[in-house]
């Protein structure tokens, strides 16, 4: 058992941030991402003797992860306020005279990607942000390579319809 809490260890050290990364990208919001985070490694340590090295270890904490994300979502309910509270902040930040036009834009193009669905935004973030292999998001997600291409082309065509609208109020 102490074997198994050192490799673990070294998994966490290893693993900790691409996970975070990941966590960011699909919630959104820092402040509840490092609960997500953690949860996501207590549910990897209690699924530990389960892992049999079919994937990569990266590829199966990342669909731990991806779950934890989605029960995370259920359970607070906090999507749409996230969205209002977005909006206020964008609000505010177009008001500003101070702030350059990269500050905007970078909202711009988060506020977008949070518009999406859950579906899609998993799709955009896997595969454009986290530059992961198309098989290797197919299997994190648990869906065929031929849906996700489908599923990535018209999340990328929404992203791009979404940006469209925001630049042409």
């Amino acid at each position: 058992m102490a074997g198994d809490a050192e490799a673990f260890d070294q998994m966490m050290l290893q693993q900790g941030a691409s996970i975070h990364r990941l966590v960011t990208r699909l919630l959104g919001w820092e402040n509840d991402c490092d609960d997500v985070v953690q949860e996501t490694f207590i549910a990897a340590w209690e699924q530990w003797h389960r892992f049999r090295g079919e994937s990569t270890l990266n590829t199966w904490l990342s669909s731990i992860a991806i779950n934890q994300c989605r029960k995370y979502r259920r359970k607070k309910g906090r999507w749409r306020k996230f969205l209002g509270d977005l909006h206020k902040r964008e609000s505010l930040r177009q008001t500003s005279q101070n702030d350059p036009p990269s500050v905007s834009k970078i909202a711009d193009i988060q506020q977008a990607l949070q518009a999406l669905s859950q579906q899609d935004r998993e799709a955009i973030v896997l595969c454009c942000l986290e530059n992961r292999d198309l098989e290797q998001v197919a299997q994190m997600l648990r869906i065929k390579k031929n849906t996700l291409e489908v599923r990535l082309h018209r999340a990328r065509k929404r992203l791009k319809d979404h940006l469209q609208e925001r630049s042409n109020p």
